[in-house]
């Protein structure tokens, strides 16, 4: 039997269990501030703290965890194509993150790479994860602050700047899943890579 169905299955479930954590941990928190808003023990300046707590900070901390774990399926959806399609791993790109895959995406995407645009998406997001994940998300110090700048520029609804770090919307974190999820399916229902057809 072949690999691919187990993961096409397996990348599908990850990524409805990344969501599903999401749903989950949202519903939570809103039951939990509810929960303190009815309570007659806090007082309105309690309450007030605890709403800006539950409905700002918890929020943009869990749209950012749920982020880095889409990227984190993504990069090991990754790995495993390349076994799965059996892909020659010296012809991968030296770098780093999704950028390392770029030659295999490219050959098994039944289009060009300019023109796909869940690719762009995912592309442009992994300015955004290292940011998150190397200076915690503060653009003054990110290496990558022009690019990061540009990629809000054309990305305003995905994602904003506050006091210098980086925020994701929930339009944004949308936006990345369904990136992901076409870029996956499409890289596991392309043709498998045989390299003696090609000589």
């Amino acid at each position: 039997m072949s690999d691919i169905p187990a993961l096409k299955f397996a990348t599908d479930a990850n990524l409805k269990w990344a969501v599903l954590f999401h749903n989950h941990v949202k519903q939570a928190l809103e039951a939990r501030l509810c929960l303190f808003m009815e309570s007659d023990n806090l007082s309105d300046t309690d309450k007030n703290y605890w709403k800006e707590v539950y409905s700002n900070q918890f929020s943009k901390e869990l749209r950012l965890t749920t982020f880095l774990l889409f990227f984190a399926h993504l990069e090991e959806t990754l790995f495993h194509l390349c076994s799965v399609k059996k892909y020659d791993l010296t012809k991968l790109s030296k770098g780093y993150g999704i950028g390392r895959f770029k030659p295999m995406i490219k050959e098994l995407l039944p289009c060009p790479l300019s023109s796909y645009k869940p690719y762009e998406v995912i592309i442009d997001a992994q300015y955004i994860r290292n940011s998150f994940l190397h200076v915690a998300g503060r653009v003054s110090l990110s290496k990558d602050s022009e690019a990061i700048y540009s990629v809000m520029k054309k990305r305003n609804s995905d994602y904003i700047i506050k006091h210098d770090r980086i925020q994701v919307t929930p339009q944004g974190l949308l936006g990345l899943q369904t990136s992901i999820s076409s870029l996956c399916n499409d890289l596991i229902n392309s043709k498998v890579v045989d390299e003696s057809a090609r000589t």
